[in-house]
């Protein structure tokens, strides 16, 4: 009788701010798909940013791009309608309406890659595609008089390049070339000069066991590096079999290094000697509650779960603060774990939080940061913390059961496509060097949610899967750096039972189980 009552009271609550006029339906309108002549790749579709994102090869003339096919979701119309050829040279934009519009712009990326070498060179060239003008480095004892081309290209794949390189050696002045490719005609002034620095030694990038050498030689030199510990006299020399070169900028991945040491490197070509660098290699900083065996309660609720310690800091949160709103913890303790694992693992089970329709699917999660508030049904969290080491990978134990997709969005079409397939469960780490974690917000007139392809992200790894894992198997996450001079301040680390919690969507009933994570640094 008291659910009857509470269940009436919310009824009432909700009816009683119906006004007379009926809203128009949420149906979101967006781009399925964009295709264009001389596209690299499948164009990236952002329904977050509400952009169309199209790599197209250095050969296509960005002011005339052939227009192919497009398609858009149901119930959906453009304005104004695309032409056949589209000027691409700066982002277009279309309004895509259904009961809502929709601003979206697509856009064009597009790379030529330029290269100058000749023979014996020192280093690559320095192009400046601003000035036109090419400038490269050569031994005191090289003839400027006598130069070999052995590599150029200034415009696209297909331009025209006069007079031909092959003819031109007296670089004892800067030789002028002329590059053509459909009407555009360009004018680039190439400078040869010596050096008597025949090799350089460039700041390296030490991890916690690893460190990234770099140099610059002499073009087809016995190129390499040598090192030390700093409290050491003998050099070690980097077997060549490591060395990465490419006319005379040679690299090297260095393993095998003890955590928070003190080294020299140095660089090498021939018998020359680059400056020596030192360094220290990073600490290899452990994870808080790897193995979720920290639980507390609210001090005034008892069916709020938190995954630390009583009187503890915390690392770890989950969205239980939105769930028992209406409901219990759907991320909870359990006392099933890992072969050979003591203690608790880590339960998230996505679950329909609420009374009879009234309510949300609340995705089973777990992440390093903080749950900030609950704005109406919807959450505000902070993902991230402080962390500046730079580990390789994360491996833990997990379980998975998926069930059916029961729930799906609203704002979103193609997540609605998905109801009655396999929920899929959902894991990632990323490393980025923004100064704030990021904000998460899953209200859609103001969603917010991770972005990998943020240009704040150093590394990242995910992993998902919709199998049912009914025995406890290892996951890897494998970090992809996408660059080694750069520190992070903070670590992202979600897990969640749906891949599309964020959106509340997926299958009532889906469970992950976690235990034992690791990082690893070698």
């Amino acid at each position: 009788m008291k659910r009857l009552l509470i269940y009436l009271s919310i009824c009432f609550l909700l009816f009683s701010c119906i006004k007379n006029d009926i809203p128009y339906p949420t149906i979101f309108g967006g781009f399925k798909s964009f295709t264009v002549e001389g596209q690299k790749e499948n164009p990236e579709i952002n329904t977050e940013n509400l952009t169309v994102t199209i790599r197209l090869l250095d050969t296509v003339d960005l002011a005339h791009v052939k227009l192919i096919s497009y398609q858009l979701t149901d119930s959906t119309t453009i304005s104004p309608l695309p032409e056949e050829y589209l000027n691409l040279t700066s982002p277009k934009t279309y309004v895509l309406s259904t009961y809502q519009e929709y601003k979206w712009q697509v856009k064009a990326e597009q790379i030529i890659e330029r290269k100058f070498r000749v023979k014996d060179q020192i280093g690559e060239s320095q192009i400046d595609t601003s000035k036109r003008s090419v400038l490269a480095f050569v031994p005191e004892n090289v003839s400027t008089r006598n130069i070999t081309i052995e590599e150029i290209q200034l415009g696209p794949s297909n331009s025209r390049i006069s007079p031909d390189p092959a003819t031109v050696k007296d670089f004892t002045m800067p030789q002028t070339f002329t590059v053509e490719y459909r009407k555009i005609k360009e004018t680039w002034k190439i400078m040869i000069m010596k050096s008597k620095v025949l090799v350089t030694t460039e700041a390296p990038d030490a991890f916690v066991t690893i460190a990234f050498f770099k140099g610059v030689g002499q073009a087809g030199a016995d190129n390499g590096f040598e090192y030390k510990k700093s409290s050491e006299t003998n050099w070690i020399k980097v077997d060549p079999s490591l060395i990465s070169d490419e006319g005379g900028n040679f690299s090297a991945k260095i393993t095998g290094l003890s955590p928070e040491t003190a080294y020299v490197c140095r660089a090498y070509s021939g018998t020359n000697y680059g400056e020596e660098f030192q360094f220290t290699t990073e600490p290899a900083t452990p994870l808080e509650n790897p193995s979720f065996d920290d639980w507390c309660t609210d001090e005034k609720n008892n069916k709020l779960w938190y995954p630390w310690a009583q009187g503890g800091t915390s690392f770890w949160d989950t969205g239980n603060k939105g769930a028992t709103t209406m409901g219990e913890s759907n991320t909870t303790p359990s006392n099933e774990v890992a072969p050979g694992a003591f203690g608790k693992s880590a339960l998230l089970a996505t679950k329909f939080v609420g009374i009879g329709s009234l309510g949300k699917l609340a995705a089973g999660n777990m992440f390093a940061g903080e749950y900030v508030k609950t704005d109406g049904t919807n959450g505000i969290l902070n993902f991230g913390r402080p962390y500046t080491s730079r580990p390789l990978r994360l491996k833990g134990m997990f379980k998975y059961k998926s069930t059916p997709i029961s729930h799906t969005s609203t704002s979103n079409p193609d997540l609605s496509a998905l109801k009655g397939q396999p929920d899929t469960c959902y894991m990632y780490l990323a490393l980025i060097d923004s100064d704030k974690p990021v904000e998460i917000r899953t209200k859609p007139s103001v969603r917010n949610l991770f972005n990998p392809k943020d240009p704040s992200v150093i590394a990242y790894a995910e992993y998902y899967t919709a199998e049912n894992i009914t025995s406890w198997q290892e996951f890897n996450l494998e970090l992809d750096y996408r660059t080694t001079n750069r520190k992070p301040t903070y670590m992202v680390l979600v897990f969640s039972a749906s891949k599309y919690g964020d959106y509340f969507t997926g299958g009532n009933g889906s469970v992950l189980q976690l235990d034992e994570l690791k990082l690893e640094f070698e």
